[in-house]
């Protein structure tokens, strides 16, 4: 009976003896916590490189088409969105992220990156979803980009937006603010787009950039990293009229590695 009452009071001790340590936090968890924020900043700069690697696959897709690449020379800027409506990327509200490059007469800027709330095609665009770009031919519709403040493309903000088709005519592509050009399977059913929430995507920008500021992203100044360097040049140069502007000319931008 004795051994018992040694015995229990040898657990009782243990018990009070392990309590207070497991009350308390183990100090390598404590030091890891400032981690956490830099493994997520870090998916933040992941996802923008991966975001601008896929959008240089668009943008080789697009120029297949020598009409599409016509439009991107006239265009006064280009947004590309290679996983518009996908399911899976449907997360925190934002329905798809994509780049944002002007056109200066030929002299492509930086991408800038941008999100949106919701949107629609037209047509029902299902869970796979897929690569979109928005031909932007307005300079009101640039100066909302510019603006960076939350808003919609579509007929109710006073928009009017064109779907492309290599078998419609032509003429109609330059009725519209935006032209929107997409290899997703279905039928427009004669509706436009209509795209809400539009909004300066400060993590990413933050991510590549070191900068929240969209005049400085677009006017090239801030360096940036290969992936967008490359991106930018695959677009078409000259503009409407084939030249590169002089005061661009031999004009070297700002560069870092990816």
């Amino acid at each position: 009976m004795r051994s018992l009452r040694s015995f229990s009071a040898l657990l009782l001790a243990g018990g009070l003896v392990a309590g207070p340590a497991l009350a308390a936090p183990p100090a390598k968890d404590i030091y890891n916590r400032p981690a956490n924020k830099i493994t997520t900043e870090n998916s933040t700069l992941a996802d923008a490189q991966a975001l601008m690697q896929k959008s240089s696959a668009v943008i080789r897709t697009m120029e297949t088409d020598p009409n599409v690449v016509n439009l991107m020379k006239k265009a006064k800027g280009v947004f590309i969105m290679p996983d518009f409506g996908r399911a899976a990327f449907i997360v925190g509200g934002k329905w798809g992220t994509g780049v944002l490059m002007s056109n200066d007469n030929g002299h492509w800027s930086n991408p800038a990156f941008f999100s949106m709330g919701g949107g629609s095609l037209g047509f029902q665009v299902g869970a796979s979803g897929g690569p979109v770009a928005f031909l932007i031919m307005s300079q009101k519709v640039m100066d909302q980009f510019r603006g960076g403040a939350n808003w919609s493309l579509n007929a109710e903000a006073g928009f009017n937006v064109v779907n492309y088709s290599a078998h419609t005519n032509q003429a109609s592509w330059g009725k519209g603010d935006v032209v929107v050009w997409t290899n997703l399977s279905g039928a427009f059913a004669g509706a436009q787009a209509d795209i809400t929430d539009i909004t300066f995507d400060s993590d990413f920008n933050k991510a590549v950039y070191g900068s929240k500021n969209i005049h400085e992203i677009l006017a090239d100044q801030v360096t940036a990293p290969k992936l967008a360097m490359n991106l930018r040049k695959m677009l078409p140069p000259g503009g409407p009229t084939g030249a590169v502007p002089a005061r661009h000319a031999g004009v070297k931008a700002k560069t870092k590695a990816s």
